[in-house]
Formats: C-alpha cells, sequence, structure tokens
C-alpha cells in the first residue's frame, strides 16, 4: 500500500498564497503562523498559531498570508483508500464529510501534542516497505483521532458569510444546472451586475463569473466521481454547451473530463 497518506511541512517563504483549487482528497492544513486568511467556500477565517482547516472533497480553497512568510503542516488522505484499510477510520470520515470545511483553533497544549503527531507522521511515512504500512495508518490514525473530539466540541464554531452573500451564494449552488449566469444572479436579488460582482470581490476574493465557473466545475467532478457519463456532468453542473464544458474542464483540472473519470 503506497501513498496511504501525504503528509508535508510547508514554509512558504517566497509563495505566500495559494491560489484556489479543489482536488479529491480531505486536506488538512496545520497552521504554525498567525493572521493567515484561510478561504474555503466563500467564509474567510484569520489564523493563529495552531489553527487547523479541514477541506472535504471538491471544496474550492485558497491561503493568502497577505505577502509574509508562513509555517504549516499539510495533509492529503483519500477516503476510499482510508476507509477500504482501516474501518476504524469510518467515523471520523462522516464526521468530516458532514460540511466542505472546519476551522477550528487548538490552545497552546493541543498544539503541541499535534506538532508532535504530525512530525511522527512525517518521520514514519518516508519509511517504503510493506511491515511499515501498519506504522503509517496508526500514525494517521492517531492525528485524526486526536482531532476528533476537538472537531466534534467546536463544529459550531466555523464562520459564516454576511446574510446577502449567503443568500446569493445559496442561490448559485441550488440553481447551477438551470444555465445562471452573472446577470440572471443580478437580476434575481434586484442588483446590479456590477454591485454583484463588488460583493463577491469584498467577501469571496473571486469575480461571480468565475466563482460560477468553478462551482460547476466542483460539481461536475462530483458527479464524474459517482460514476456520471461526461454528457450527463455537462447538463447537470449547467455547462451551456458540450464543447465548452470539454475545454474548460481540461483547462482548469488538467485532464480531459472522460480521462478523469477513468482515473477516478
Amino acid at each position: 500500500m503506497n501513498n496511504i497518506y501525504k503528509v508535508y511541512k510547508r514554509e512558504n517563504n517566497k509563495l505566500t498564497f495559494i491560489d484556489t483549487h479543489l482536488h479529491d482528497d480531505f486536506e488538512i492544513n496545520f497552521m504554525l503562523t498567525e493572521n493567515v486568511d484561510i478561504i474555503s467556500e466563500g467564509q474567510t477565517f484569520v489564523s493563529s498559531q495552531g489553527t487547523i482547516c479541514f477541506f472535504s472533497p471538491y471544496t474550492f480553497h485558497k491561503i493568502d498570508a497577505k505577502g509574509k512568510p508562513y509555517v504549516r503542516y499539510v495533509l492529503f488522505f483519500n477516503e476510499n483508500h482510508i476507509t477500504n484499510v482501516c474501518r476504524a477510520l469510518v467515523p471520523i470520515i462522516s464526521l468530516l464529510k458532514k460540511s466542505n470545511s472546519y476551522i477550528v483553533s487548538l490552545n497552546e497544549n493541543d498544539t503541541s501534542t499535534l506538532l508532535e503527531l504530525f512530525q511522527a507522521a512525517i518521520e514514519i511515512n518516508s519509511y517504503n516497505t510493506i511491515l511499515d504500512d501498519y506504522k503509517k495508518i496508526n500514525a494517521l490514525a492517531n492525528i485524526l483521532y486526536f482531532l476528533f473530539p476537538i472537531l466534534e466540541k467546536q463544529i459550531s464554531d466555523k464562520s459564516i458569510e454576511p446574510g446577502e452573500i449567503k443568500e446569493i451564494l445559496t442561490y448559485i449552488n441550488t440553481h447551477l444546472h438551470e444555465g445562471i449566469n452573472v446577470e440572471s444572479v443580478a437580476k434575481h436579488f434586484n442588483m446590479s451586475s456590477t454591485t454583484l460582482w463588488r460583493q463577491f470581490m469584498k467577501h469571496i476574493q473571486l469575480p461571480p463569473k468565475e466563482y460560477i465557473m468553478k462551482k460547476r466545475l466542483s460539481k461536475a467532478s462530483e458527479l464524474l466521481a459517482e460514476g456520471a457519463n461526461v454528457k450527463e456532468a455537462a447538463e447537470q453542473s449547467g455547462f451551456n454547451t458540450y464543447s465548452n464544458f470539454i475545454s474548460t474542464f481540461t483547462r482548469y483540472m488538467g485532464s480531459s473530463p472522460l480521462r478523469y473519470s477513468k482515473n477516478i
């Protein structure tokens, strides 16, 4: 079992932001630097030393340190791979799947303990023999089950968007398949396209056109992973033409929808 999980320590001295992106793995960021913006699906949270960020698969997220270096640990793991080899991790995976993201701030003692667990996971993950697979699974389980009660206790502490932008995001997310665009969304909320653009740049840091497009890509990726064919994924995620779906998906996801579907 190679690549049971991927874990790294990142010291971003030059690249002080991670642009908006998504992938099909769970991602945990353990932030060791204060005042870094963590943005997920329109929500913004400012890190403290010991902030944990959980991102579910197909969740758009980004990190912006506003021009200063920052340090973090990052852990990636795939749900199917992990639960197939360790059923004991199903409860924590089920909890993580209840939301696109969770942001949790740890106290000093918990931060110190989790730092040791991440360092152990990095060391163990460098081992390459089959006999070491149990140690790798155990290292991942130690991290997840250390965080499990903390996450359950603080799950309601997530930051949320102001009321108006939250309504707009909900409307977009539930009407993607209808072929909505910036103009139709603005009209629905009785505002100009310019006002809508300003709201998005203030709260989401993305133009509304790009947000809608990336939500469609996220929806299409999820549909393909669930077994939909390329045509069904294009139609149900609201792309106006089949050719536009193919070209847009390939450009942003790095492979064609058909190849992506086969790889999944």
